[in-house]
Formats: structure tokens, sequence, C-alpha cells
């Protein structure tokens, strides 16, 4: 299934899709991400800077919440978040994507609370 993780409409119709045909949603890697062009903070482009919280932050939330419904069904339902090692240790020109990696790595912790009491582990890789 191919499916633009920037669209809200898309992503719902692409886990339906997958549920109906695999019989329900276990497994969750969400490893959608993007490298903006490397720049200073004073010379981030906003649409760069967009472009990459839409990609690398807000499709794996929202895929992650759609996922939600299907994952408490699931058999043994796991979450990967596919991190970096900029966001513990970032380096200079890497604000456009180290920020958002960082806002998933804490996304990733608090699903982590939130999820295991519905039976659902989350780890971040």
């Amino acid at each position: 299934v191919t499916v633009d993780l920037t669209d809200a409409a898309a992503v719902g119709a692409a886990l339906d899709t997958c549920a109906h045909c695999f019989g329900g949603v276990d497994v969750l890697v969400l490893n959608a991400g993007i490298l903006p062009k490397s720049a200073p903070i004073a010379d981030i482009d906003p649409a760069a800077w967009e472009l990459s919280l839409n990609v690398n932050l807000t499709a794996s939330q929202r895929l992650l919440t759609a996922s939600i419904p299907y994952l408490k069904n699931g058999v043994d339902p796991c979450v990967v978040l596919v991190g970096t090692k900029n966001a513990p240790a970032p380096g200079k020109g890497m604000a456009c994507y180290s920020v958002p990696k960082m806002a998933l790595t804490q996304l990733a912790r608090i699903a982590t609370l939130e999820l295991a009491p519905l039976g659902i582990r989350v780890n971040t890789v």
C-alpha cells in the first residue's frame, strides 16, 4: 500500500486496506523521514522547516494515532519508531532535521506510557 503520510484521509484509508487484507495490524514501524539541506538556524528556509516537521514528526504522529484502534486488537502488538543519533547529539546546521526527530523521540516515550496499559509495546531504534 502506498500512501502520502501527510494526508490524514489517505492514512486512514491505507490502514483500513491493510487491516482488511492482512487481518489487522500487529506491528507498526514509523520510518518516514527526510533530511533537509543543512543550514544554520538563522538561514533555515521556512518551507524546508514545515516540510521537515510534517514528514519527520506529524506524519508519524498521525499514523500512530490512526493505528491505535487496530493495534488494540492486534496479536502481541508493537510500535517501532525510527529515531536518529541527532536527537541526543545534534550537530551544527541540523536544526531543521534534529528538532522534529527529537520530538519524535519524546512522542515515543509518551506513547510507551499511554499504550503499555493496552498491551502495546513501543520502542525507538
